[in-house]
């Protein structure tokens, strides 16, 4: 099957628009790459490599990128430390990191107003939508916002009066990537795949049947009453059959060889794939077919180290320039609360162990796993796990004599 000759009518208010091949939807992205910055437009305004316009419809097309921006936004949601002053805390603990982070993913871009009073005191941080703005350069080099409203309506936004938070990227030094850049034709190939395989199985439509009245026998009544009794009797893969009578002697016609939804379905595996590589999203968190607990698990694992942790880090430092003149002293103390990575459960089992072995006290194992230090629990110790080796195991025992000397080495050192 050749698949970029293949076309399927789509939702015309979608941007890749009505019939479509494969090799035409590239050319849309293509096209529209050419919005090239170096061609400043009215006011200086300039444009971004890929419209916001068709990334946001690209990621409305897509559950599947949708659903891996939304869990990113999600997870690097997890709230500000405390820093020493207390507007500054105020103002953090207002922030939609969520919204901010979705939009930092898909558009690779996200701006801040900065409210002030009257005098220049910082207030609140107020998000301004994305897809609405475009950067421009006045006529000494500084950027500016400007947002576009409705009819000719406009709002600018000069230099200390927003904060940009963008993406790296290689070809723009105006604008943030969108994270999915490396992997955009492959979005897209992945919604045309799916446009023409609900098409050609929306009715079930799973195996097509033909059938040949060689003599030509058959009146056009017959061939009604045999298609309708085989219809209703004989149902093919997935409760569904296409099927058609024709006349006279014809070779061979394995109509299901053209369009076997199993192509379909590989074909979509290995796109997911490639667009789990470039995302750096570990295939086990977007596919559980082939996966279990621990792969999972690992997968999480690598998820929050390659993904999370660096929007985090990036998010706030730009967060931080862009609060910089407003919070001089405290500004450097904006973090974000880690991610928390733990298996809780095999995080007690540890903990239980090192206890019983007199590593830890129940306050420290408490104080390790992030639980409140009650101050009477190392009293409860006897009561737990006894005194002396009576209530001891001859394998506990084993374990506490290894870590006995093993800290007694050390404290000769």
């Amino acid at each position: 099957m050749t698949f970029s000759k293949i076309s399927v009518t789509v939702d015309p208010k979608h941007p890749l628009q009505k019939t479509q091949t494969a090799q035409e939807i590239m050319t849309k992205v293509e096209e529209s790459k050419q919005l090239s910055e170096n061609t400043k437009g009215y006011k200086g305004m300039i444009n971004p490599e890929i419209s916001f316009d068709l990334l946001r419809k690209t990621v409305r097309s897509s559950s599947l990128l949708s659903g891996i921006i939304k869990k990113i936004a999600a997870s690097c949601d997890t709230g500000f430390l405390e820093t020493s002053n207390e507007d500054l805390n105020k103002i953090l603990n207002k922030l939609d990191v969520n919204e901010g982070v979705f939009n930092f993913c898909t558009f690779g871009n996200f701006f801040y107003e900065i409210l002030t009073t009257n005098g220049n005191k910082i207030i609140e941080l107020d998000p301004i939508l994305t897809e609405t703005c475009l950067i421009a350069e006045d006529t000494d080099g500084e950027e500016k916002l400007i947002q576009k409203g409705s009819g000719n309506e406009e709002v600018e936004w000069g230099k200390g009066e927003f904060i940009h938070i963008k993406r790296a990227s290689l070809t723009s030094k105006y604008y943030g990537d969108t994270i999915f850049v490396d992997c955009i034709e492959s979005i897209l190939i992945l919604y045309f795949i799916e446009q023409v395989y609900r098409k050609l199985f929306e009715n079930g439509f799973i195996e097509p049947t033909l059938l040949v009245d060689e003599d030509n026998v058959m009146t056009p009544q017959d061939k009604a009453a045999i298609t309708t009794f085989i219809k209703d009797y004989f149902r093919g893969v997935n409760n569904g059959l296409e099927m058609g009578i024709v006349s006279g002697k014809l070779k061979k016609l394995d109509i299901a060889s053209k369009i076997d939804h199993n192509s379909f379905i590989a074909l979509k595996k290995e796109i997911k794939e490639d667009i789990a590589i470039a995302l750096q999203i570990p295939f086990d968190l977007l596919s559980g077919k082939n996966s279990n607990r621990a792969t999972r698990e690992s997968s999480l694992e690598d998820f929050n180290l390659t993904t999370i942790k660096p929007t985090q880090a990036r998010f706030v430092r730009q967060l931080k320039e862009g609060l910089r003149e407003y919070f001089p002293d405290a500004v450097d103390e904006i973090e974000m609360n880690p991610v928390d990575t733990k298996n809780q459960k095999e995080e007690a089992e540890v903990v239980d162990k090192l206890i019983r072995t007199g590593v830890f006290s129940i306050d420290e194992g408490r104080e390790y796993i992030g639980y409140e230090i009650t101050g009477a629990a190392d009293n409860m110790i006897h009561k737990v796990y006894g005194s002396g080796n009576s209530d001891k195991t001859p394998e506990e025992d084993a374990v506490e004599e290894v870590l006995q000397k093993m800290y007694e080495k050390k404290g000769k050192k």
